[in-house]
């Protein structure tokens, strides 16, 4: 009796029996581990060794050639590209904050005409 409350073999029983999720699932993730172990050997056997499994572009035979260097007009490119970017990032922040500014201000000149105005409130929407 002392083993049976030390480890608690009911419980243990009752798990082993199917009350476990795991244990319901086991043999299928099994045999998805096997099934994708199969799959990832095939496709390194077809591409004839890890190094061959993905495929890369190359981009030229020149051996001097330089990914990092830039034609001129593929810098000039570049240049207007980014600062196309953040012309149009400054409006969209400006034109957010002028929406926020707007709504902001017609709630607090609706708090101040029900009369809701509290003490900070006061002098910023009698102002306007």
């Amino acid at each position: 009796m002392v083993r049976d409350k030390e480890y608690n073999l009911p419980t243990l029983t009752k798990l082993w029996n199917g009350d476990n999720p795991v244990r319901k699932y086991a043999f299928l993730i099994v045999i998805l581990i096997i099934l994708v172990g199969g799959g990832v050997l095939t496709a390194v056997e077809q591409a004839g060794g890890f190094e061959k499994l993905i495929p890369y572009l190359q981009q030229t035979s020149n051996p001097d050639a330089s990914p990092a260097y830039a034609t001129q007009w593929q810098a000039e490119q570049l240049v207007f590209f980014i600062g196309f970017l953040l012309v149009n990032l400054i409006g969209i922040g400006g034109t957010i904050a002028f929406v926020m500014w707007a709504l902001d201000r017609q709630v607090r000149v609706a708090k101040a005409s029900a009369g809701d105005v509290t003490s900070g409130e006061a002098g910023t929407a009698t102002e306007s």
